[in-house]
């Protein structure tokens, strides 16, 4: 997990609800990992589901191009993260996702 300047207000907030992601700024790197998660499931979708998931086969030749240009990309790379950067932008190399529970991202 990468430090967020959103993420971590959200995580404070979130008491008791099941947590996975969240963010007040609109953010294509949100967009395009839901659409990677929805095109590895392979499962029934809704139609917003379904433009998700083209968004991200739309993209995925370029996504480290884009993911290190776009805003929070480079907002992380600023602040020192920019290994981190590209870990992120690796598909298919994590078998889990953090849950947030008591207060805590476990994994």
């Amino acid at each position: 997990m990468l430090p967020s300047p959103n993420g971590a207000a959200i995580s404070a907030a979130a008491r008791s609800v099941l947590v996975l992601d969240g963010s007040l700024r609109p953010s294509i790197e949100d967009l395009i990992g839901a659409g990677a998660v929805i095109e590895a499931l392979g499962l029934p979708c809704s139609p917003e589901a379904v433009i998700t998931g083209e968004i991200f086969c739309s993209v995925r030749s370029r996504l480290r191009e884009l993911l290190r240009s776009c805003v929070s990309g480079q907002e992380l790379i600023n602040r020192g993260y920019a290994q981190d950067v590209e870990v992120a932008i690796d598909l298919n190399t994590s078998i889990a996702a953090p849950l947030l529970e008591n207060c805590a991202y476990i994994g």
